[in-house]
């Protein structure tokens, strides 16, 4: 379960936590991917000066999708 501010939670959200120690996936600076889907619920917000995300719900929180694996974090 992922909990995203203080009111929301995604049961099964399309997360994925690597654990390489070789390769793209074993920098310091990517701790993970968020799926496409998940994020597609969202307004994306980068605040590069605060240096944090701010997802602000949109008309596609709670739908399902047929792209529920898509985990590039972009998408249709």
């Amino acid at each position: 379960m992922l909990q995203v501010g203080r009111g929301l939670t995604e049961k099964a959200p399309e997360i994925g936590f690597s654990q390489d120690r070789k390769g793209a996936f074993a920098s310091s600076v990517i701790n993970g991917v968020i799926g496409g889907e998940f994020l597609r619920s969202f307004k994306v917000i980068f605040d590069y000066s605060h240096q944090q995300i701010i997802l602000e719900p949109n008309e596609h929180l709670g739908e399902t999708s047929a792209y529920s694996t898509e985990m590039s974090g972009i998408g249709p």
